[in-house]
């Protein structure tokens, strides 16, 4: 009888110490990925976003001309049709702005990635530009399906615990 209380306990300790451990798992490793998951697709939107702005104000100034649209402080040649440059106010970060004179405005600079910028036609920019937001959409996609694995993950090791209590509390699976 006392050999059976025994192996009881030892049964119950190591069913405690595998609910801890799991516990443990699902805090530093299942929510921690979770987490990480989420801050790259935030990440991710932010590029996108910044990339459609982008290409949307490319559109714009190809189609429509220059002044009206970038919030251009001053002109050099506004009566002009085709405007070839301008100053205007750009933000450094922070809320902190410089002025910047632009002498040619047919051509831009685009980050092509790994911190390299090509200077492109304004027409073949906008062709970057739409590939690469097709490029950070499918990215999403795979990021989307990543965070869907992790929780999934969350919800089958907190599936676990419950059995493994409810299994400790002696009302078997499921009850």
């Amino acid at each position: 009888m006392a050999m059976e209380e025994d192996e009881g306990d030892m049964e119950a300790a190591l069913v405690d110490s595998k609910i801890a451990e799991y516990e443990s798992f699902v805090e530093r490793v299942l929510k921690a990925d979770h987490q990480r998951c989420l801050d790259e697709i935030r990440e991710a939107t932010a590029i996108l976003e910044e990339c459609r702005t982008l290409r949307s104000n490319i559109r714009f100034l190809i189609k429509e001309g220059l002044c009206e649209h970038f919030s251009v402080s001053y002109c050099l040649s506004p009566v002009q049709e085709d405007i070839s440059e301008l100053e205007t106010n750009v933000e450094l970060g922070c809320q902190f702005y410089v002025k910047a004179f632009v002498p040619n405005t047919s051509c831009i600079f685009v980050d092509v990635g790994l911190n390299f910028r090509l200077e492109m036609p304004l027409a073949d920019a906008e062709a970057f530009l739409k590939d690469k937001e097709q490029h950070l959409l499918n990215g999403l996609e795979l990021k989307s399906k990543r965070v869907a694995r992790v929780k999934a993950d969350i919800h089958e090791a907190l599936h676990l615990i419950d059995l493994m209590t409810s299994v400790q509390s002696g009302r078997g699976p499921g009850s």
